[in-house]
């Protein structure tokens, strides 16, 4: 009787093993990227764009997981699509400290406003320029999804291939704006 009972405990132990096992042999999906970035505080001319980017970067993140997921671009691609999203994102981050720096020196200094406000604009512009780019890189890659996850004609190869154009399209966009713009920060510090 106790052989019965060894034998009808290791059956379900050996399936856990076996379980086990192949469950470590799948690759973990990539990490998820915590910001450590703040939102500039209330009432700054930053806030709103940076808002619009973390909104972006969470919806661009899941879609780069179901490109992944879904073998939907070569892992070399989608690495230099996280690349490219996270060098905007703190480009992004640091101008945006950039604007909360000059608005609190505007406030602190009051003759000094009237010489910082241009600036302050010329940089939130450039932040909602930006966010738009980055936006039109997310909405790229939730056309490419969504091109191969449909079953009518929009999911032919032509198709996904004009989809992946226009998000590698929108990537070198983006990656130009952000290179110009922290040359720009640099020539400003020099």
């Amino acid at each position: 009787i106790t052989g019965i009972i060894a034998a009808g405990a290791a059956a379900p132990a050996t399936l856990l093993l076996l379980r086990y096992r192949w469950l470590r042999s799948e690759p973990l999906p990539p990490p998820r990227q915590v910001s450590g970035r703040r939102l500039p505080p209330h009432g700054s001319a930053a806030r709103p764009p940076m808002a619009a980017l973390a909104a972006s970067e969470r919806g661009m993140h899941s879609l780069l997981g179901v490109l992944e997921r879904g073998r939907m671009l070569p892992p070399e691609e989608i690495r230099e699509l996280r690349a490219a999203a996270s060098r905007t994102a703190a480009t992004m981050a640091a101008t945006a400290g950039e604007v909360v720096s000059m608005e609190r020196a505007a406030t602190q200094t009051p003759g000094s406003h009237s010489y910082l406000a241009p600036t302050i604009d010329a940089f939130t512009a450039q932040l909602n320029a930006g966010v738009r780019q980055y936006n039109e890189m997310a909405t790229a890659a939730a056309q490419l999804v969504s091109s191969a996850n449909t079953g009518s004609m929009s999911s032919s190869p032509m198709s996904q291939q004009r989809y992946r154009d226009e998000l590698s399209g929108a990537t070198d966009r983006l990656l130009g704006w952000s290179q110009a713009f922290e040359e720009l920060g640099q020539l400003r510090r020099a």
